[in-house]
């Protein structure tokens, strides 16, 4: 009879690598594990840009499968709705080998976010997961086109470490 076992930082959570251990031979093999990075701009006035900057960890690459957005509105307490059209460009850059995520006629250009970042309830999934290489840096900066001031802003990727599927020293992958 197999059972799952998970070791490393305590017992499980979301910190440190988790293994997999059988009762037959016990050996601990490193396994992918859910994770996200959140992108918190705090609040945004009218007509404003923000930037945030997020430095990957060390111990595994991500591989980056979704993406979220939520915020609101100065005095408005509204439920998040899936229907909301919020009034921000986006523009992604992974500087670890300085790659922007989206381009305009004009080249190098910020999109509308809700092209591309989820509703806050829904996320956006993306048509094809990115790798993002440990000890990289990941940069968005979000414009406001808005009249109103915008509070709580918060970008998420989603996805997870790669322990196991890609590892820190593993072969190049092109």
């Amino acid at each position: 009879m197999n059972y799952m076992a998970r070791f490393g930082n305590g017992g499980g959570g979301g910190g440190g690598p988790q293994f997999f251990a059988t009762p037959t031979n016990l050996t601990r093999e490193l396994v992918d594990i859910w994770f996200a990075y959140d992108f918190s701009f705090g609040n945004l006035l009218a007509g404003a840009s923000a930037t945030q900057s997020i430095p990957t960890q060390a111990d595994a690459n991500f591989l980056w499968e979704e993406m979220n957005f939520t915020a609101q509105l100065n005095g408005a307490s509204e439920p998040i709705s899936s229907t909301i059209q919020y009034p921000f460009t986006l523009q992604l850059t992974d500087s670890g080998v300085g790659r922007f995520f989206f381009a305009g006629s004009q080249g190098q250009a910020a999109v509308p976010l809700n092209s591309i970042g989820g509703s806050g309830q829904f996320p956006y999934v993306l048509p094809t997961p990115y790798l993002i290489r440990a000890v990289s840096t990941m940069q968005a900066i979000v414009t406001s086109t808005s009249v109103n001031q915008w509070n709580n802003l918060h970008l998420t990727l989603i996805g997870k470490k790669t322990f196991a599927s890609y590892p820190v020293n593993g072969p190049a992958i092109s």
